[in-house]
């Protein structure tokens, strides 16, 4: 991303009220560091790549389902 780093669109997501409960998904193929780093800054959870589809649509779906408790 040429302005942000995904880590900063979290926090910038985050720090919109309006976003506040929004799912964040991370995907990231620099491992577990920048997947707790994700999730520090604010995503719902993080996963590596490259993922199958089968993986994508289960962390998907599980943090929807967070979002709507």
């Amino acid at each position: 991303m040429p302005v942000l780093s995904g880590l900063d669109l979290i926090v910038a997501v985050r720090s919109n009220d309006e976003f506040a409960d929004l799912p964040v998904v991370a995907i990231t193929s620099f491992g577990e560091k920048l997947r707790e780093q994700a999730r520090e800054a604010g995503a719902t959870d993080a996963i590596d790549k490259p993922t199958d589809v089968s993986r994508m649509r289960e962390v998907i779906e599980a943090a929807v389902s967070r979002s709507r408790n």
